[in-house]
């Protein structure tokens, strides 16, 4: 796998490509979506992966998984690959949000099938407020 180093500022970064930390979770194919559980989100989330929230603006408002995007338009996302998820109950919202972005382009989608509360159960980190 390729390694980019930038260097900005007097430091050097690495930068490497997100890939399924788990052999067993492959990328889906165009427009198709991949289900992963907590484990599987929280390495994506390591490695830079774009998450979108696909609940009400109030819900997320009020905490979200940190610098998680907000569903809006799905065009503005395509080309990039994304993890989606909700509140964890709400799975007909999450494929609705998830086919839309795929439909538009964003490929490999990821859909997080235990959604916020499978993240907040894990203990992982939150980001609360506007």
């Amino acid at each position: 796998m390729p390694l980019l180093a930038v260097l900005m500022a007097g430091a050097t970064y690495y930068l490497i490509p997100p890939e399924p930390p788990d052999p067993s979770v492959r990328p889906a194919g165009e427009g198709e979506l991949t289900p992963i559980g907590v484990p599987q989100a929280a390495q994506f989330f390591k490695a830079g992966l774009i998450f979108v929230d696909s609940r009400e603006q109030e819900a997320y408002s009020q905490a979200r998984i940190p610098k998680a995007k907000l569903f809006t338009s799905p065009d503005k996302l395509a080309g990039m690959a994304l993890v989606v998820y909700g509140q964890g109950d709400d799975m007909d919202r999450v494929l609705a949000a998830a086919e839309s972005l795929a439909k538009a382009g964003a490929a490999p989608v990821y859909v997080l099938l235990e959604g916020f509360n499978g993240w907040l159960e894990a203990g992982l980190s939150v980001e609360k407020g506007v």
